[in-house]
Parts: structure tokens; sequence; C-alpha cells
């Protein structure tokens, strides 16, 4: 009898685990097809994005020729100062773009009363030798903690504390509240933790 109904049981674990191969099946192929609908979005939205990158090139493009009509039909001047004020406009738009675009390149905004700060990271232990970062004085401690660990991923599985001019860092105040200079050099240490 135990035998008659161990098949039994045996039946339906079998039938049971083939359902369950099923289910999974059915889900890795919504999975799939999850996976592909969201690439195909992302490559809608790269296409949108040039789109409208144009655009606004083409807004801007506008909205120069439309100063220039304006500033054509508003003032009476003979022709050669009305290509002169025309000429220095361009330029000044000119150079605006200019400083735009330097500005783009520039990794960071500096807001009133912030300074741009160059820190070193150091530690013999883990080969870290002068690990510089360039930051805002405004910056909590812990983003340039987080940047240190992209680069070493090695540190992320330890417990670390941070030393400057002797003393420990408070990882979430900012350099300055921390009293951390530009140039300064900071030593990465172990915490040594009892299990």
């Amino acid at each position: 009898m135990k035998s008659v109904q161990n098949i039994n049981n045996n039946k339906n674990n079998n039938e049971y685990i083939e359902s369950l191969k099923k289910e999974i099946n059915e889900k890795d192929k919504k999975i799939f097809g999850l996976e592909k609908r969201l690439k195909e979005e992302e490559e809608k939205n790269k296409n949108y994005e040039a789109k409208i990158i144009k655009l606004e090139k083409d807004i801007e493009t506008l909205k120069k020729n439309e100063k220039i009509l304006k500033i054509e039909n508003n003032v009476k001047i003979d022709s050669k100062d009305k290509i002169s004020a025309i000429n220095a406009l361009i330029n000044k738009d000119n150079e605006i773009e200019d400083l735009r675009k330097k500005l783009a390149r520039f990794p960071f905004i500096l807001e009133e009363g912030e300074k741009l700060m160059h820190i070193n990271i150091t530690n013999t232990d883990y080969n870290i030798q002068n690990y510089s970062i360039i930051c805002k004085s405004s910056d909590v401690f812990n983003q340039i903690e987080n940047k240190l660990y992209e680069e070493y991923p090695i540190l992320k599985t330890i417990q670390t504390y941070f030393i400057f001019n002797g003393k420990i860092i408070e990882k979430y105040k900012t350099l300055e509240e921390n009293k951390i200079k530009d140039n300064a050099v900071i030593i990465l240490f172990k915490a040594d933790v009892e299990n």
C-alpha cells in the first residue's frame, strides 16, 4: 500500500515539477519579451533625444534671426551702420554660445560661496597611492568615498574610516564642515572590528 502511495506521490511531484518548469519557461519568455521591448523603447528615446536636440538648435537659429529682424525693424539707421550693428550682435551671440559650450565641458557648476578643490586619498594596505579627485567644498564626503569605491571595489567589503589632520572624517558632512582644504591628503584606514 505504501509503495502505491509513494508512486502516486512521485507522480504528483513530477507533475508539479513539470508545471513549475512550464511556468518558469513562460515567465522567461515574458522577461525576454519585456527586455526586448525595453531595448526598443530605449532606442526610440535616443532617437527622440536627437530630434529634440536638433529642434532646440533650430529654435535657437530662429530666435537669432528674429532678433535681427526686430533690430532691423526698430532701428532706423543707414545700411552701413545697420550691417555693423547686426555683425556686432552676431559676434555677441557667438561669444555667448562659446561660453555655454565651455561651461558644458566643465564637470562642476560652482554656486556662490563654493570652491573647487583637489584632494588626495592614500593607503599603503590596498595600493592606493594618491587617489586624486576634483570636487567642491560643498560635497558630502560620502560622495567622494563612493567614487573611491568605484575605483577600488575591494574596499566595499571592508569597514574603513578616513583621517585628515589627525581627526576622523565624518562621512555625512561636507568637506567644508570637516575642515578639509584644497590639496588635502586624506589617509584611509581599515577599521578594527571584532566579531
